[in-house]
């Protein structure tokens, strides 16, 4: 896969370029393919890096490679679908690094089953300078699923 605007700075605080970003993706794609694929995704990209604007992605064009991408369709709730993008290969995530993708949000279940997740995850995010709630959180949470 050609890689392009290799050299535009992703993370201007600390210089690291698109190049870098697509890099680290195909380093870890092996890795990270068992955990997103065949799951209706949505990504956040950022085309231009985080000093320009980025976007939440759902829908899956027509022009993304069928190869790479595949699609899954859901119907919302108020009519029409959203076709979900969804990573078939370690290419289709060097396909969405080159598209200036940062983060992948991934579901909890595969496109085969919707009904039936197969993991679960809490995020514990606390409030600047409070790590100790994260802790004590944690904690919580593990007494809890104990």
């Amino acid at each position: 896969m050609e890689l392009t605007n290799a050299d535009r700075v992703v993370f201007p605080d600390d210089g690291i370029t698109k190049g870098d970003v697509f890099d680290y993706y195909h380093r870890v794609a092996e890795r990270m393919l068992p955990y997103i694929a065949h799951r209706a995704l949505t990504v956040e990209r950022y085309p231009k890096g985080l000093g320009g604007e980025g976007f939440m992605q759902k829908n899956a064009p027509d022009h993304y490679p069928d190869g790479l991408i595949g699609r899954y369709e859901v119907a919302r709730g108020g009519g029409g679908t959203t076709t979900y993008p969804v990573v078939r290969s370690t290419e289709g995530i060097a396909f969405f690094a080159n598209l200036g993708v940062i983060t992948f949000h991934v579901p909890p279940a595969t496109v085969d089953d919707l009904m039936h997740p197969d993991w679960i995850i809490w995020d514990l995010d606390p409030p600047e300078g409070r790590i100790d709630l994260v802790r004590e959180a944690a904690l919580a949470l593990g007494a809890f699923i104990d």
